[in-house]
């Protein structure tokens, strides 16, 4: 993850810090202000409102999620099984860790029709990393919905990825409520 070198970036960390701590029902704009040694209006001046403020939460954990399943890929480079295991697993982890910001991706917290393109933008990196674990693995014939000797699904790989993604994503809300 990038060092944080802006007031911009500080405000998310501190947000998202506070969001883990406090959660999602008790954020407010001035606490972040305060939390970050700034005044009440110096959050307004990188973010329209809270809910902005939130998208960069939201974006910068999408980031995160995006670098874990890169770290399974490259610690298991021939092995596609391995790194969706490893990948889920990093993203239950992180659920598990930050289980407000997992609220902020998957749980109908922020309108994504409306939603910035940063947030967007994270939002699709993060399931295509995803589905290139998925792609690898059908090339390799290990991730398959059509029959050996059949001709592949073009569309194969995009419907596994949906699968794995809304799997994920529904487990790690479940683990980072409690129920699991």
């Amino acid at each position: 993850m990038k060092e944080v070198n802006t007031l911009r970036d500080k405000l998310i960390s501190v947000a998202t810090q506070l969001i883990n701590q406090e959660g999602l029902a008790n954020f407010s704009w001035r606490a972040v202000a305060k939390a970050a040694g700034v005044s009440h209006g110096a959050p307004s001046r990188h973010f329209a409102d809270k809910s902005v403020l939130l998208e960069g939460v939201a974006a910068r954990g999408f980031v995160q999620l995006k670098d874990v399943c890169v770290q399974a890929r490259k610690r298991f480079p021939d092995d596609p099984r391995a790194q969706l295991r490893a990948a889920c697993r990093g993203y239950l982890d992180y659920a598990l860790v930050h289980p407000s910001v997992i609220h902020l991706l998957a749980g109908g917290v922020l309108p994504w029709p409306a939603v910035g393109e940063e947030l967007r933008a994270a939002g699709q990196a993060a399931f295509i990393s995803l589905m290139e674990i998925i792609e690898q693995g059908q090339t390799k014939g290990v991730f398959r919905l059509d029959k050996i000797g059949e001709t592949p699904d073009p569309e194969a790989a995009i419907n596994m990825s949906y699968a794995a993604w809304c799997t994920i994503h529904g487990l790690a809300l479940f683990a980072s409520a409690g129920p699991l």
